[in-house]
């Protein structure tokens, strides 16, 4: 008697985790940090920052509907974190300066480090020994952007309390530095009385700075970070990534701005992610017709079916600058608006549409629908204002999508849900792994796969009125033969038929000719 095959549940993995890469005022240094919301990106990068394409495209992506993002910041290799020698004491002799035993050093490199402040406060007289660390930082006179406090705390190296290891386990702000243990100790300031200190008890890192840039470094420390490894791929080992944003690669030279670019899509098309392209500043493409040029001659670097580019460029208001309009490049707005069609429609629905307005920006020109027709065949998306809609995402297609190219992966829905339907199977399939690779198997495989594959097709993901003409799944000995059973390889071939967008409405009209009184 035949036994039904063993269904292992398939769960869809994430479709619009979106990746920064940029310079930002403060924050750990080529690591990937995760953050799920705005007031995140605030309090670990600082926020806004003129000089910082990317904190502005943050701002945006979480105000178009963005969910996690995975920031990496990168800096000049000149640039300093900001230190302190804590005042020193021998004990007995507290009004002669001595060399200090612990150092503090802002947590990372930059000019902010120059706004932290610390104190180490006596906790009581009656228990030697013991004290507390507090660091602030400041914004301006009685501004406190953010403080902490750690205590009870030791100078001694074994005790469990050791200043230096409670702190630099726990601090988001500094970092402490032990030069041994016959340096003079700390000077501690007493009690806050009525829950003030004096003025005088606070002691301010200096020396920080933000570095400056050498020529072509910038454009290094973005690609850099798009090689082996490196802070993306070392988050990707533990979670994964499915949206790149390089908003700052629009401010390269021609030649650094092309190979970033080449780079971010060799990238994504290896981590089966998607990367939304950011194009030169208005003055360079200041016409539709100098964008199709501009993107005619960049086409050996704009060539994957793993990435979209969208005009022209958009305005929002600048909160640093009185919220005059700033002119930013538009992927942090489009992986947000990505974000909220996954959510509310499917992975498989064009990012496009009056369903799903573009909020905070106002688009650089303002598109005909004749202009429209002259970037969306060569594959560029356009921003356009509606009446009653607002502004709008007005094409879905990849970089692929040239009419001319006829690809398959020409609609940014498709190879969206293709990428989805990959990964999805290649995380839900790992139980695969060392079980005996035989018809059994193969059998527990396809049941599992179909059983992912209908749910999509009950969603609405697929064209075809039945299962049988929507996709196929096939594992069995055609897909995997002897050899790949000898080497450890079982194969697993899917096809299916994609949804795609409909771009234009071809409207006819007939009139019904009078009928004669004959």
């Amino acid at each position: 008697m035949a036994t039904s095959p063993n269904v292992n549940t398939i769960p869809g993995v994430s479709t619009s985790d979106t990746a920064f890469i940029d310079f930002f005022v403060s924050g750990p240094l080529d690591r990937a940090v995760r953050i799920t919301s705005f007031a995140d990106f605030q309090r670990t990068f600082r926020g806004l920052d003129s000089r910082s394409e990317s904190s502005y495209q943050i701002s945006q992506y979480y105000l178009n509907g963005g969910a996690t993002a995975y920031v990496v910041r990168v800096a000049p290799r000149n640039s300093v974190a900001a230190s302190l020698d804590l005042a020193a004491y021998s004990p007995g002799n507290p009004d002669t300066a001595h060399a200090s035993r612990f150092r503090a050093v802002a947590a990372n490199a930059g000019a902010w480090g120059n706004q932290l402040r610390i104190t180490a406060l006596e906790l009581n007289p009656s228990q030697p020994g013991a004290f507390a660390i507090q660091i602030q930082e400041i914004a301006g006179p009685g501004s406190v952007v953010a403080s902490e406090t750690f205590a009870p705390l030791s100078m001694n190296a074994t005790d469990p309390n050791y200043c230096v290891t409670i702190v630099n386990t726990e601090s988001s702000l500094i970092q402490l530095v032990d030069f041994g243990t016959t340096a003079p100790e700390i000077c501690l300031t007493p009690k806050p009385k009525d829950g003030q200190l004096p003025a005088d008890a606070w002691q301010s890192l200096t020396g920080g700075s933000d570095g400056t840039w050498q020529a072509g470094e910038f454009a290094n420390a973005l690609s850099s970070q798009l090689v082996q490894e490196t802070a993306l791929l070392a988050m990707i080992a533990a979670d994964r990534f499915d949206i790149l944003c390089l908003p700052a690669t629009a401010n390269l030279t021609t030649g650094e701005m092309q190979q970033t670019m080449l780079q971010a899509q060799i990238f994504c098309q290896q981590q089966s992610a998607f990367y939304i392209v950011d194009i030169p500043n208005s003055q360079m493409v200041s016409s539709p017709q100098a964008m199709a040029s501009w993107f005619s001659s960049n086409l050996q670097f704009l060539n994957s079916d793993h990435g979209a580019i969208y005009y022209p460029r958009v305005t929002v208001p600048d909160p640093l600058n009185g919220f005059l309009p700033k002119e930013i490049g538009c992927s942090g707005t489009l992986a947000g608006l990505y974000t909220t069609t996954d959510v509310n429609q499917g992975v498989w629905k064009a990012p496009a549409g009056i369903q799903a307005p573009l909020n905070g920006v106002t688009p650089v020109f303002l598109l005909t629908d004749q202009q429209n027709g002259l970037v969306n065949p060569l594959g560029i998306n356009a921003i356009r204002t509606f009446p009653v809609y607002g502004v709008l995402s007005w094409g879905a297609r990849t970089l692929r999508g040239a009419d001319a190219l006829a690809s398959e992966w020409k609609y940014v829905p498709v190879r969206r849900l293709g990428s989805y339907i990959e990964n999805s199977l290649t995380s839900g399939l790992a139980w695969v792994v060392f079980e005996p690779n035989g018809p059994a198997l193969w059998s527990s495989i396809t049941a599992s796969v179909i059983a992912f594959m209908n749910d999509l097709f009950r969603q609405g993901a697929f064209q075809g009125a039945t299962p049988n003409t929507a996709y196929f799944v096939t594992c069995d000995a055609t897909t995997t033969t002897q050899a790949d059973i000898d080497s450890g390889i079982v194969n697993v071939l899917i096809g299916f038929a994609p949804e795609k967008p409909a771009e234009f409405v071809i409207i006819q009209i007939q009139q019904i000719a009078a009928q004669s009184a004959a």
